[in-house]
């Protein structure tokens, strides 16, 4: 190999890296969680300016469950991309690659669980794995009555709260709904 001179060019370079990271995401599924239910962050990014609602699992359940993840761990952050030596193995490649994020994004305390062969694929999660539903400060009150409905059938030993807005102040609290 060390001989090849294909080795040493950067098409060749960037063509291995650009496939392996496509492979990747057509491989593997990713679920991304936190614990911190009231960051303005979290649900101005991921619940579409807080009119989406967030679900909270039961994490013994999830984590812990048999055949359900391949894999989970904390993600890393830092300011550099993380080193990927051709010597090492696959799996921890992988790994470096799914759980390693830019810095500015700690904030997020993010913990991930991945599966291989998984991508684009849907996880039911049965009732037992919920422990609450959150509705966000923002979320429409035609959304806010479906998502009732579709709980009191489906979830119906589920709490259900809603975040507010603290008036002055970048804090959200809790109400209980149902």
């Amino acid at each position: 190999m060390i001989d090849d001179k294909k080795f040493d060019t950067e098409d060749w370079v960037e063509g291995v890296e650009d496939d392996g990271i496509k492979r990747m995401g057509e491989e593997f599924g990713i679920i991304s969680l936190t614990k911190h239910r009231d960051s303005i962050l979290m649900w101005s990014h991921y619940a579409s300016s807080h009119t989406g609602f967030c679900i909270g699992f039961k994490s013994e359940k999830i984590f812990f469950s048999k055949n359900r993840f391949g894999a989970g761990g904390v993600v890393n952050y830092t300011s550099k991309f993380p080193e990927i030596l051709p010597s090492e193995e696959y799996f921890r490649r992988t790994m470096k690659i799914l759980y390693t994020k830019l810095d500015i994004w700690k904030y997020e305390d993010e913990y991930r669980l991945t599966k291989y062969q998984a991508a684009n694929k849907t996880v039911k999660f049965t009732p037992d794995e919920v422990a609450e539903i959150i509705i966000g400060c923002s979320m429409s009150k035609s959304n806010i009555d479906s998502l009732l409905n579709i709980c009191k059938a489906n979830l119906p030993n589920i709490p259900i709260f809603k975040t507010v807005q603290e008036k002055y102040s970048f804090k959200l609290s809790f109400e209980r709904v149902l």
